[in-house]
């Protein structure tokens, strides 16, 4: 199973709904939060998360994919919108490990592949094993 442990803790008031997440997965874990306003007449998630790789070996095991090169992931920090009805993500700020804080010329190639690759039917092909891992296999 990809996600081991789950704490999701929401609050929806006057049509908002706010979120926090923590999740555990094999290698790692994710803390998520974030909000949207669902009677928008274009309802946007904004996220900010942080995956934490602590067993990178255990992580790529999971998703069946083979240890290419000895490139080591920590840590990943992430926030953005995603577009409910468009499937289209903008991120605001990516930073992968200990470089620096990716440029516009990377954000551009990481929304084109998150897209590609999770948002391609709807939004919740972000939590479809197959997407996740034809991801992953992208960018490692």
């Amino acid at each position: 199973n990809f996600i081991k442990d789950l704490n999701l803790n929401l609050n929806t008031s006057y049509g908002r709904i706010s979120y926090f997440k923590n999740m555990t997965i094999p290698g790692g874990k994710v803390e998520c939060s974030g909000s949207t306003n669902m009677v928008a007449k274009n309802p946007k998630i904004k996220f900010d998360c942080k995956i934490l790789i602590n067993d990178q070996k255990k992580l790529k095991k999971n998703f069946s994919i083979k240890n290419k090169d000895d490139k080591k992931i920590n840590e990943l920090k992430i926030s953005g919108k995603v577009n409910l009805y468009k499937n289209e993500i903008n991120l605001v700020y990516l930073k992968i490990g200990n470089q620096n804080e990716a440029l516009k010329e990377d954000l551009a190639y990481f929304k084109n592949l998150i897209e590609k690759n999770l948002l391609k039917e709807n939004f919740f092909g972000i939590f479809n094993y197959e997407n996740i891992k034809t991801l992953l296999l992208e960018i490692s």
